[in-house]
């Protein structure tokens, strides 16, 4: 800091004394503060994540951390925004290659460089080129908006963007579509005779979303380890169960370094559409379908071209990843009668000897595909915050509710080190859920909740799991009790809170029993939720420890 205020002292001088030297000392002052402070300022600016942005008026609360300024002060957008926000296809491959993809416009950039390359071969210049910043990539935010549509209006000076993308034109899905041609599906495994697809399927969608850049392995038995329920292997288990270890923070690659998922969203089987473009934006789906073992065995499998459908009536008992779809793969490709053509391309945990590479086409028509379907939408090598506070490390089990849309729920919490809390993350139980964030900094019991500060609200139009940042410093000293309370409303729901709680899949020594969680249909009066379902509250707060220094 002295040696910075000295710095400025000197410029301030020389101005000063060099009205002599006119219009070439003013340049040199204007030089000098382009390439020296603005670099200071940008890494102040992003280090203590200073930049905010509202979409169509609405302020962006899905994590500031998917934007930064460069050296210039100009907003660049992570490639896990550009997804969220413009519907694109984008990856970046070890060596820099970037490949954006929206409808009729292919966009082949690299790290480092102005240069880029259309469609049609004709080359381009960004404004500002695309950087890294630890596992994250970059893009001119401006730029993209030229590219793809939408408007920006830039305040450098309190580092607020306001992004309109009304104008942003539909997305046209291709009418072919393989994460194999991008290098984007995981590596083929098998499971052997266990009944743990749901595991191995989990485990490829999930590495999928780190594909190109930053491939990991994550290790099934991991997922089966410390899980807490009351299945053995050889009982089998879901997609939720997988979720829930992914969540919980404790999730690692095959190596042990930490990984993490703050987003995952649920699709349902009749929106075909839905599930493509998830597949398209953020790479692995994982779905249930209907099999008897060996797919051979119900009669369903085209061995010669790798094509499966089941039109049946069962449940669906085997999980695989969605990797692509073909629109065109032709109906007589299956088997049996199939009413048109059209297939999802999934990747199989039977080894590479298993159709082709691993790989085979199910039809649009099964009876199945899409069920239990969910899309990995924010996953993150490392922790994106130091501290989880959290009761539901076994996950959504359970629903609680009054008999109408709305509710609102409350976790306790207490700091064990003084901390700054950055986010919750809870689960919206159906589609457009309305949601409100409130704190209560200073919890001295259920009379306190009325003392709430609303910290976020937005909309979620899909369901799932999301964790939302929360507005302000909210610094909670050593040993304080706090509150993180919620507010949900789902369309069409009569219960729409998420909670854990013991069920026949659940074993008893899931559930805490702190007595920290409530619920209130009116925000007045609350209930006990443990003496209520006893359960826990799927309510979970995210924190930094603070340093020396202040922050």
């Amino acid at each position: 800091m002295f040696t910075l205020a000295v710095f400025l002292l000197f410029l301030l001088a020389a101005n000063g004394a060099a009205e002599d030297y006119g219009k070439v000392s003013t340049f040199r002052g204007a030089s000098l503060q382009n390439e020296v402070f603005y670099p200071m300022i940008a890494q102040s600016v992003n280090l203590d994540g200073q930049i905010r942005v509202n979409v169509n008026k609405k302020e962006y609360q899905l994590g500031n951390h998917n934007f930064r300024v460069n050296d210039k002060l100009e907003p660049m957008v992570s490639l896990s925004a550009l997804r969220d926000l413009f519907h694109v296809s984008v990856s970046c491959d070890p060596d820099g290659k970037i490949l954006l993809q929206r409808s009729s416009i292919r966009a082949n950039l690299t790290l480092g460089k102005r240069q880029w390359t259309k469609a049609n071969g004709a080359e381009a210049k960004l404004t500002y080129p695309p950087v890294a910043s630890g596992d994250n990539v970059y893009l001119p935010l401006q730029d993209i908006c030229d590219m793809l549509g939408g408007e920006l209006s830039w305040n450098n000076k309190t580092y607020t963007a306001d992004l309109d993308l009304s104008t942003l034109p539909p997305l046209v899905l291709p009418e072919h579509f393989d994460l194999r041609e991008e290098q984007r599906a995981a590596k083929v495994r098998n499971q052997g005779d266990a009944t743990t697809c749901w595991a191995y399927a989990a485990s490829g969608a999930m590495e999928s979303t780190f594909l190109p850049a930053n491939p990991v392995q994550i290790s099934p038995d991991k997922i089966l380890g410390t899980r807490g329920y009351g299945f053995t292997d050889s009982e089998g288990g879901d997609y939720m169960m997988a979720l829930s270890y992914f969540l919980s923070g404790k999730a690692t690659d095959q190596e042990g370094h930490p990984l993490s998922l703050y987003e995952a969203r649920f699709h349902q089987k009749e929106d075909q559409r839905e599930i493509k473009e998830s597949v398209y934006r953020w790479g692995g789906v994982s779905t249930s379908i209907y099999t008897t073992g060996d797919v051979t065995d119900g009669g369903g499998y085209n061995g010669f071209t790798k094509a499966y459908c089941y039109r049946g009536s069962e449940e669906p008992n085997h999980d695989v990843v969605v990797i692509g779809w073909d629109d065109d793969f032709p109906a007589s490709n299956f088997s049996g009668y199939v009413p048109g053509p059209g297939a999802f391309i999934c990747q199989n945990s039977w080894g590479e000897d298993f159709g082709e590479g691993g790989v085979f086409y199910v039809s649009y028509y099964d009876s199945n595909i899409g069920d239990q379907c969910v899309s990995y939408t924010r996953t993150e090598k490392g922790r994106s915050y130091g501290i989880i506070h959290q009761q539901d490390e076994y996950g959504w089990t359970g629903q609680v509710g009054y008999k109408k849309e709305s509710i609102m729920a409350a976790q306790v919490f207490e700091a064990e080190t003084e901390e700054l809390v950055k986010a919750v993350g809870f689960y919206a139980t159906g589609k457009d859920t309305k949601y409100e964030v409130y704190l209560v900094q200073d919890y001295r019991g259920k009379n306190s909740l009325k003392n709430r500060v609303k910290v976020a609200e937005g909309t979620l139009s899909d369901e799932g799991y999301y964790t939302v940042a929360v507005s302000g410093q909210w610094r909670i000293p050593a040993g304080k009790r706090s509150a993180a309370i919620l507010y949900l409303k789902t369309p069409g729901a009569s219960r729409p809170m998420a909670v854990e709680y013991t069920t026949k899949r659940m074993t008893e020594s899931a559930i805490t029993n702190d007595g920290e969680g409530f619920i209130s249909k009116n925000g007045l009066s609350w209930d006990n939720v443990e003496e209520k379902v006893k359960g826990d509250l799927c309510l979970k707060v995210y924190a930094d420890p603070v340093k020396e220094g202040g922050k």
